[in-house]
């Protein structure tokens, strides 16, 4: 009876191989060359497969899954739970829709291979995926997708690599990670791809180990490669048309380097709050490196010349006392420095100058233009900005961030911005600049006090000064002019009150002023308040002084005592006081807007004074005073002092040492 089972069995094996055969195949297409247990889906060999998860089913691990390309496309929502290789016919021809119901492919298990397909139309549920992995030690590559919410997302999968891939019109092309549930995918290698017109190239969550991202075609996207983990190397990738190249946040020892960056329209390299990174020989077009950050540690990077923003060298100084002067720059990143900069020229990049923990820096005679940002300073103090052109900027001209306080910016032109200066803290001194035509704000004030702005020409910006959060400023002597919304605005949704407005002179604004606080408009009786130039009351004792108040639109605020003509008075400085043979010299200059006349100076100096009268000085203009002969020996003080008929008195007193005739200033 055993023998006769036996025989039926032998019998029924060679009947049903002959019938089904296990490698079946297509006799009008050539066939790979088999190394192992093949199966087939589409072609016209018998027994070949019509889907591909009908195929996989009958799959054990180690087989091969040819998918041809007549049955194209394969409307399915495959998973993948055995170790297999699919191998699609050619990649733009074998196609696998997800019909927008689900994911499209599914891998759930180890040393998986698919490639040679177009993976398209994932849908239906909440963040649809393309190829979604959950096993380790994959391979993924020559594949097409695109219409998905995610490409591909490399949910809990180690070792895994993503080559030759093109990827489009995603949320998310490459996703690594599940920030979310702190999944994991560890040491993926993402090489070789091109991705375009994604908001998010390729993401890497945090812990996330060791990714390695390299050559790599990533165009018209938001951002192109986002890295949140430790230890990611970034190297030999070529960006074009993206708004933000590379994002890191949060990230430690990321290695950045070799990488091209053109035509992008922001910061190509942004940091917010990362450490120790390492970026060298990245080649920079119309962009550059952006950081942010809080304590120093977020500024402290190893970041070398040998990076080129427009074929000029990209400086990145470190507690340094610097003396730059005429360099040939294409960015410029101070942390921690004090020193000179003067009469650089950079344009095309994101931030011109960027200063983070600085002090006492001055910035002279440059020219930035045709940036993101002109200059931004964070958590410094006690810098200089003066004479300095600023414009054609498409963010900010100048912005004095958080923790940025007791810093000057004196008579430099800010022009053509997307806003023009941006105040972000305390105690800020503006004098003497030009801020005009830029798109939104000329002088804006965020949840900041105690600063002066103080005789600049505010013209043809939208909003000439804007108010939000402010409290107890002083804007004073200032013209502002022909706004195309609001001369000066305190916003009213962002009430401002004790600040203290006054000989301004508001002229041709589509309106003068809007304020919902409460703030003080005048300098008292006989000093006046500001010229309005709708004012429409009468002046009947001829005192200049409007006889009834100007009422401030948006509250009940007034301006007790309106001018009624354009306030005309000046700002002047003392500049360099010198020594040399005999005598001292000092430097006297009209930083203001209207002619200063009638000046009377003094020096003081061994108990003896010199004074003289200077008919008028310009604006922009400087004269210089002296002392006559001088002989004597020792340490001494000197005092320069000035005044005009419509300029107050300034002083200033410095330490000199005399020997016999030569003066040395202290």
């Amino acid at each position: 009876m055993k023998t006769k089972c036996l025989a039926v069995g032998i019998v029924l094996l060679f009947v049903g191989n002959c019938i089904f055969p296990v490698t079946a195949q297509d006799t009008g297409k050539p066939l790979p060359t088999s190394r192992g247990n093949w199966l087939y889906v589409g072609g016209s060999g018998p027994g070949n497969y019509t889907r591909i998860q009908d195929a996989i089913n009958a799959s054990a691990n180690g087989d091969i899954v040819f998918i041809y390309d007549d049955l194209s496309p394969y409307y399915e929502n495959v998973k993948v739970n055995t170790s297999i290789t699919l191998l699609g016919e050619n990649k733009n021809t074998t196609i696998i829709d997800g019909s927008s119901i689900d994911d499209v492919v599914n891998v759930s298990a180890n040393l998986v291979t698919i490639t040679g397909f177009t993976i398209q139309h994932a849908g239906g549920v909440d963040y649809a995926v393309g190829l979604s992995v959950f096993g380790d030690n994959c391979t993924f590559s020559e594949c097409y997708l695109e219409n998905n919410d995610f490409g591909i997302w490399l949910f809990e999968s180690n070792n895994t690599s993503i080559s030759y891939v093109t990827i489009e019109n995603c949320d998310y092309s490459i996703y690594v990670g599940d920030s979310n549930e702190h999944t994991v995918a560890n040491y993926a290698t993402i090489c070789n791809n091109f991705i375009f017109d994604s908001h998010v190239g390729i993401e890497i969550v945090d812990y996330c180990l060791e990714p390695l991202i390299f050559n790599n075609n990533i165009t018209n996207c938001y951002i192109g490669i986002s890295v949140f983990c430790d230890n990611a190397t970034v190297s030999h990738n070529k960006f074009q048309n993206n708004s933000v190249p590379i994002y890191l946040s949060g990230a430690i020892r990321t290695k950045i380097t070799d990488n091209t960056m053109d035509s992008n329209r922001r910061g190509s390299i942004e940091m917010q709050y990362c450490q120790n990174s390492i970026i060298s020989r990245n080649n920079f077009s119309d962009c550059g490196i952006m950081i942010h950050g809080g304590t120093i540690e977020y500024f402290t990077h190893t970041i070398s010349p040998d990076n080129r923003v427009n074929n000029k060298p990209l400086y990145y100084l470190f507690n340094e006392e610097i003396d730059i002067d005429g360099w040939d720059i294409g960015q410029l990143i101070l942390v921690k420095c004090s020193g000179l900069v003067a009469n650089i020229s950079i344009s095309h990049t994101s931030y011109a100058i960027q200063l983070a923990h600085c002090s006492n820096v001055t910035i002279r005679n440059s020219v930035l233009n045709n940036n993101d940002k002109g200059i931004s300073l964070k958590y410094s103090e006690n810098n200089i900005v003066k004479y300095t052109e600023v414009s054609n900027n498409t963010g900010i001209g100048c912005h004095l961030d958080i923790e940025s306080s007791h810093n000057q910016l004196i008579q430099n032109t800010f022009s053509w911005n997307d806003n023009g200066i941006w105040i972000w803290d305390n105690n800020n001194t503006i004098i003497g600049n030009r801020v005009d035509n830029n798109t939104v704000h000329g002088i804006g004030l965020l949840d900041s006090s105690l600063n002066i702005i103080s005789d600049n020409i505010v013209t043809n910006n939208r909003f000439g000064i804007d108010l939000r959060y402010s409290e107890n400023n002083t804007i004073i002597r200032n013209r502002i002019k022909s706004n195309t919304e609001y001369g000066l605005e305190i916003t009213p949704s962002y009430s401002s009150s004790n600040n203290t407005i006054y000989h301004n002179n508001y002229e041709k604004n589509t309106n003068n002023t809007f304020n919902q606080g409460h703030n003080t408009w005048d300098n008292g009786y006989p000093s006046g308040g500001n010229y309005w130039d709708d004012y429409n009351g009468i002046d009947a004792d001829g005192d200049g002084i409007g006889d009834t108040p100007y009422l401030i639109p948006g509250g009940d605020d007034q301006d007790r005592y309106p001018l009624m003509g354009p306030y005309e008075q000046t700002q002047l400085s003392i500049g360099l006081i010198s020594g040399g043979l005999f005598r001292i010299r000092a430097e006297i200059k009209n930083i203001g807007w209207y002619n200063a006349t009638e000046l009377q100076w003094t020096i003081e100096v061994l108990g003896r004074i010199w004074s003289r009268e200077i008919p008028s000085i310009e604006p922009g203009n400087s004269e210089i005073i002296s002392t006559g002969f001088l002989l004597g020996f020792g340490r001494y003080q000197i005092t320069v002092t000035v005044e005009a008929s419509n300029a107050e008195k300034v002083m200033k007193t410095i330490d000199g040492f005399i020997f016999l005739f030569f003066i040395i200033i202290i």
